[in-house]
């Protein structure tokens, strides 16, 4: 049989010999929960021996019975958090990004991401212009890794002379580390594969997306990157 241990809380100033004689009948009566006849009839004999009133033994007996259940009851643990999984984990980060940068853009964005969008793309993002935008996304999924990427790109496959001068220039200027040639990290591809895109891209875990790290750090580097860049940007806009 277990054995309970049990604290009183009743005040010692208030207990007497006898009271602690039947405390102790009634913690050893109750310890497997439940009382028997004979032991019943052994705590009022013991009550009655020792002066004890019925009222005075009901409440001796209540507050045994109530530290008792106390102190069995199982500590309730919170629930483990509930893992996200592939599309959600990388929605939600891509959201927190979104956030993250929302209250200091360099610049006024004409059009931004919705929810719909988000998950149809898999990528947030800021217009500047019609068809010229800044934009954070993940692709390539290949479990348990998807490539994380950020830049500002044009809507145009091919050709959008305006965007290849912007680009150009912003690689000229070297405002940010050019991955061809810099060592720094993160470093951007500009027209990639002729892409009408500057970015930067790496690989990480998906389950590394649940990570504030990396959230902090990827904020980082496109605020970073927003900020350079647009000065060079905004030039070609008139603005």
């Amino acid at each position: 049989m277990k054995k309970v241990k049990v604290s009183l809380s009743i005040p010692p100033e208030r207990q007497t010999n006898g009271e602690e004689k039947l405390l102790n009948a009634l913690k050893l009566a109750y310890t497997d929960g439940k009382i028997t006849d004979a032991e019943r009839d052994m705590i009022n004999t013991l009550s009655m021996q020792e002066g004890i009133a019925p009222e005075r033994l009901e409440e001796l007996e209540n507050q045994v019975r109530s530290t008792l259940e106390e102190e069995s009851t199982p500590e309730q643990k919170p629930a483990p958090p509930k893992e996200m999984e592939w599309p959600e984990i990388g929605l939600v980060f891509l959201r927190n990004l979104k956030k993250a940068l929302a209250p200091d853009l360099p610049f006024e964005p004409k059009e931004v991401s919705d929810e719909e969008g988000e998950e149809e793309d898999e990528s947030v993002w800021w217009y500047v212009t019609e068809n010229h935008y800044y934009a954070a996304w993940l692709l390539n999924k290949r479990t348990p890794n998807v490539t994380l990427g950020w830049g500002f790109a044009s809507d145009y496959d091919k050709r959008d002379p305006l965007f290849r001068t912007i680009a150009e220039e912003i690689q000229a200027r070297s405002v940010v580390p050019d991955a061809d040639d810099d060592q720094q990290e993160p470093g951007y591809y500009f027209l990639k594969e002729g892409e009408l895109s500057v970015e930067a891209e790496k690989r990480v875990r998906i389950e590394d997306l649940a990570d504030a790290s990396l959230l902090e750090e990827t904020a980082a580097h496109f605020k970073d990157f927003m900020d350079k860049t647009w000065p060079v940007i905004r030039e070609h806009y008139g603005k």
